[in-house]
Parts: structure tokens; sequence; C-alpha cells
């Protein structure tokens, strides 16, 4: 394409993209290499047929061109574990940030002019849940792509988890936009997750996935110096010697170089088809809203009699479609974008204005569940803090923290949804269950010893007045939302006789000009013998689902 179309008014773009590719070719030992690379460490779910430009690379193609018309950047936004952050290296040699220097110059020739908006908010060792359920707060409103990586954490190629992660990208960004393009890294041993990915292109047509072992193995079985430059010095880490995250399950810079490189090529494509098109590129004007259907997980898995989590997979509406409520999130994880915990908090927190890497005495949980870092990951963070700038990470887990003998965390959860615009403002007193479906509190996903709180047995809440002292009937034990194997959130159900109140009504007082109305959620820690602070629960993610179907 790049021969056929230089000398054209868009020469520019052409001898670009001619750069790229032969740049490509080069690093990774010839043009032959560089085709295997990208058939064996990659997969897409539509080939050309009779001629036509598949059908992922023309949706991929109008992604770029409604980027431009809306004179934007097109943004990416990419969500993860340790692998995408980039950890061993610095954060800005994540391959997300190596896909951006590798096409940003194509891309603004393409008429793209504002370019690529890279934003990486993976957080290491975060499974698909509770993270999906908080897609704006961690990715933003309006992503033209985003991502995930499944290979550490979600062993076994189990595609639960990337199923009801797919169902809630699809309902989150269901509007304006078009739904999302997808990008997985994944492991090649994992053909489930690709199959699930197979069944919902009707839905999202131009996913892909990076699984780059195969392709990578045959260069690395080389000797060092027979290897093409872009294999040279594989296992190099871009931070310095001994940083965190140097080990053998994390990508070292020359790997990120090539997930990068593999992503665009791929995108690359499809801006050669939006040049090549030109005015003649057709795109979906469709505004339908797109509709879920019987999830597939059972199928792939012959599971016979499945039971789906509502709060997960959604419910099912009729012989043909399902929906899921709307989930509203409240994270103290960081990057966030909106949504702090710390808003729903009326009473019963300390240490919120202390830095979380000083240590907490006892003083402050007595006082109320502490914002504060485990041992563990304070540790971690300390170590990393003695590199300038951090290496570049911003991702982070802190959360509150709570013994038996501190004061219950009050939280009240606001409702927004259609029951407020047709039939009115809730009401204090009125059921909750009439708006609320269910609630999800999850613990820091993080590994804890035997002598300290088992979040399941030692935490109980209280909703709306009712009291739920035992929340673990109601861990949620779904491959996506585990850690390690370690159950991390609880799913409860609002349960009959749970009432709303105000803000107002629990100060006591007209604190707030506009009261806000609510469902008051209690969380505190049942077991008596967690007394000490390296015992304590913890509470990073509280989400609630919105009852409108």
């Amino acid at each position: 394409l790049a021969e056929t179309f230089s000398g054209s008014e868009e020469d520019a773009f052409w001898k670009a993209s001619k750069d790229l590719r032969q740049r490509f070719a080069d690093t990774y030992g010839g043009e032959n290499a560089a085709r295997m690379l990208l058939d064996k460490g990659m997969t897409t779910f539509f080939e050309s047929k009779d001629g036509k430009v598949p059908k992922d690379v023309v949706h991929t193609a109008c992604r770029f061109q409604r980027a431009q018309t809306e004179d934007r950047p097109l943004r990416l936004a990419f969500a993860g574990y340790s692998v995408t952050t980039g950890r061993g290296n610095y954060f800005h040699q994540s391959f997300p940030f190596q896909l951006q220097r590798t096409l940003e110059n194509a891309v603004r020739l393409a008429g793209v002019e504002q370019g690529l908006e890279v934003r990486n908010a993976a957080i290491g060792g975060a499974p698909s849940f509770p993270y999906a359920f908080c897609f704006e707060n961690f990715l933003g409103p309006n992503p033209d792509v985003i991502s995930w990586d499944y290979s550490m954490n979600e062993a076994g190629g189990v595609p639960e988890g990337l199923e009801a992660y797919v169902r809630h990208m699809v309902t989150t960004y269901s509007g304006e936009m078009p739904v999302p393009k997808l990008i997985v890294k994944d492991t090649h041993m994992a053909p489930m997750r690709r199959r699930v990915l197979h069944e919902y292109t009707n839905l999202v047509p131009d996913s892909v996935v990076l699984h780059t072992d195969p392709a990578t193995k045959p260069f690395l079985e080389r000797y060092e110096e027979y290897r093409p430059i872009g294999f040279q010095d594989w296992r190099k880490f871009g931070a310095p010697h001994g940083a965190p995250g140097q080990a053998a399950h994390h990508p070292a810079v020359k790997e990120h170089e090539l997930l990068g490189w593999i992503l665009a090529m791929h995108f690359l494509t499809a801006l050669e088809y939006k040049m090549m098109a030109g005015s003649e590129l057709s795109c979906p004007t469709d505004n339908t809203l797109p509709k879920l259907s019987h999830p597939v997980s059972d199928k792939l898995t012959n599971t016979t009699n499945p039971t789906y989590d509502s709060v997960l997979f959604g419910h099912k509406v009729s012989a043909e479609e399902w929906k899921i409520n709307p989930v509203q999130c409240r994270t103290t994880f960081q990057p966030i974008l909106k949504g702090d915990l710390s808003e729903l908090v009326v009473n019963g927190s300390s240490a919120e204005d202390l830095d979380a890497l000083l240590p907490k005495s006892q003083f402050y949980y007595n006082q109320g569940w502490a914002l504060d870092m485990s041992e563990n990951i304070k540790a971690a963070m300390k170590k990393l803090s003695t590199y300038e700038n951090n290496l570049g990470f911003i991702d982070s887990k802190e959360a509150y923290y709570g013994l038996y003998e501190s004061p219950h965390l009050y939280l009240l959860l606001p409702y927004s949804g259609k029951e407020e615009e047709e039939e009115g403002n809730p009401q204090p007193g009125q059921e909750a269950n009439k708006l609320f479906e269910s609630i999800v509190i999850c613990q820091v996903n993080e590994q804890r010893e035997d002598n300290e709180c088992d979040f399941g047995n030692d935490v109980g809440v209280s909703i709306g007045g009712i009291s739920v002292t035992d929340i673990s009937p109601y861990m949620m034990e779904m491959g996506g939302t585990t850690y390690l194997g370690k159950k991390v959130c609880s799913h409860i159900p609002v349960p009959e006789g749970a009432v709303l109140t105000s803000h107002n009504t629990l100060a006591g007082k007209a604190d707030l000009e506009l009261d806000q109305v609510g469902l008051l959620v209690q969380v505190f820690v049942t077991n008596k013998h967690i007394v000490h602070t390296r015992q304590a629960c913890s509470l990073s993610h509280v989400v609630w689902e919105q009852k409108i179907i």
C-alpha cells in the first residue's frame, strides 16, 4: 500500500507507513520474521474474504475517522496487572507508551491531528473484578480502546472473568460512542477466552489478543549473538538493577517494545485502510444500544445448570436478551479519575489527611477505620520511593483498615437512575430494595497471614438499618473475582426492611443545603480477636447495583 499510494497528496503518511514497516522488519529479523511475529503473536477474529477488507480493520479505521471528525485524540485506556504497568522497568517503558511513541507520527499524518491519548491505569495484582465495576473511575467516560491482561492472575484459561468483563464493558460504554475496541494481553494457552471474544464479535468486532510466547520462542532459542537486535538483551530491565518487579514473570524492556510494535502494526493497517478509502470509508451509523444475550461460558466449559451472578453477568429479561443493572463504584485504589471511596464516608474514618506511607499507631485505629496500607504494600512502596519519581509509577492500593475496637464505618450510597427521573427523588424512610438491588464490598487484594483478618468471617455490615453479621455466604468465588485463590469481595443483596436515610438526618442538622438521600451502609469488624494493626480488616471498594431491571 505504501508503494502504491506514494506520490499522492497523502505522500507523507505513506512514507511514514513504509518506514514503520521497514523498521519493524529490520528490528526483528526481516520481512518474513516480522510477518511470523504478527501471525503467531496476535489473534484477530475476521479474515479477508472475496477481496473485502476484514470487518475488524474497517471498525478500527472508523475509530480513527471519528476521532478526526471530532478533532480529538484517539483515546486508549489500558487496564491490567503488573505486566501492563511495566513493573521492573520505568513506567514510560510499558507497552502502552511504546505503542504511542511508535504510532503517534503516523496517526497525525493520517489526519488525526490530536494524535493518541494513552492512559495506563493498570494496577499490580488487581483481578478483573472489582476493577470492571469501576471502568469509568479508572479509564474515564469515553475511551475508544481499552485493555486487560489475564495471563498472570487468572490462570488456567478460565473464561468467566473475561466474559463478565466484556459484558460490563459493553454495558458501561453503550451510548453515543461505539463500544470500545478491546486489547487482551493473554497466554496462548487460553483458547476458551479467545472463543469468548469470538462469541462477542457482534458487539466488539475488532478485539485483538496478544500472546507472544509462541512467536518469540524460535528467536530466543538462538545464541544471543545470532538473534535479531529486537531480541538481544531480552531479559534486561529498563529500571536500575534491583528495582522492584524485576522477576521472571514480568516482561523486560525489549518484550514491552515488541508488544508495542505488534499493536502498532495492527493499528497501522487500519490507518492505511482509512487513508486508502478516503471519503468512501463507510462507518456504522446505527445508534441502537447493543443487546447482551445469554452468557457463553457454560457452553465453553460444558457446565450444566450454571449459576450466573447477576451483578457480573446481568439478568435475563427475555428469551433472547439479558441486561446488567447500572452499578456505581467508589474505591481507594489509584489511579482514578473520579469516585474516591472517601466521598461516601459520613463517619467512622481516621488518618485521611496523613501520608499513607507513614506508620499508623493503634490510636488512629481506635478513632475509626484508618486510611492506610498493609505493611507488605507499604514496604514495596517505600522501596519504590527510593528511586527518582517512583520510576514513574502511579498505581497504589490504599484502603480503610479497621479493628474490632474501631467505630463502625458509615457510608451513604447515593442513588441515580430513571426512578429518580420518573417518580420523584428518593425519600428518607423509603424501602431501599425498591431502588437498590445489592452491594459489593471488597478488601485489598494482597497476601495475608493466617492470623490476619478473614474478610468473609470477620467483617459484618448493616444495610439500611438491617444487620448482616455473616457475609461469608456472599463471598464471590468465580474466576476473575479472586486473587491468588483468595476471595476478596462479598456480594450482598439489599435485605427486606432496609430503608433509605439522608445525610442531614445522620448529621442531626441541616449540614447540607441540598440534602443527599441514599442507602446507609455500616461496615464493622465482628471478630473480637482482630485487635492489632497487623491483623486489620480492609475495605478498598464499595459497589452498588441499582434496581432498574
